[in-house]
């Protein structure tokens, strides 16, 4: 299968088979991830605010099978054959978040599972056992620190998400 990776405006777009994912700064200090298995991503309706100021300043490079975003205070890394991500702290280096494959079998980072004419993706993260994690909404299960659970965004008679979620670190 042929991938390959590529700037694409501020960010880059790394392509494989039917995989995109587009990794772009947002703001200062933030990045923005996208991923679809279409051919072009398109200008759907989103849950995010539109596209906020980015100071000049965020850099990107690409090396062999190494794609990286540096943006403020933050850099991502895009690496390996599946693009596995990881965001990381730009000042002291410090791993806040990176991709876990699926398994040793399933090489991916990401898995595509279609659902009615659209695809749910799941992803799973590294877990940093000192790291609590607090948001997505209000839950019935009652715990604030939302570290190892596991849960739908979706909205339920007796539940609310909010797709936004703080870390510890």
């Amino acid at each position: 299968m042929i991938e390959f990776t590529k700037k694409v405006g501020d960010g880059f777009v790394w392509s494989r088979a039917h995989e995109q994912l587009w990794v772009m700064p947002w703001g200062r200090n933030g990045v923005r991830v996208r991923v679809t298995q279409e051919a072009s991503f398109g200008d759907a309706p989103n849950g995010l605010l539109p596209d906020p100021a980015t100071p000049a300043g965020s850099t990107v490079e690409i090396n062999g099978t190494e794609a990286r975003l540096v943006n403020g205070s933050i850099t991502v890394t895009a690496s390996g054959r599946f693009a596995q991500l990881a965001f990381i702290r730009s000042g002291d280096g410090t791993m806040l978040l990176q991709e876990q494959r699926k398994t040793t079998a399933e090489h991916m980072a990401r898995t595509f599972v279609p659902d009615r004419g659209v695809y749910k993706i799941e992803q799973r993260f590294f877990a940093d056992d000192a790291e609590k994690l607090y948001g997505l909404g209000q839950r019935q299960h009652g715990y604030l620190d939302q570290k190892g659970c596991v849960m739908d965004l979706m909205h339920r008679n007796t539940e609310v998400s909010i797709p936004f979620m703080v870390s510890s670190k």
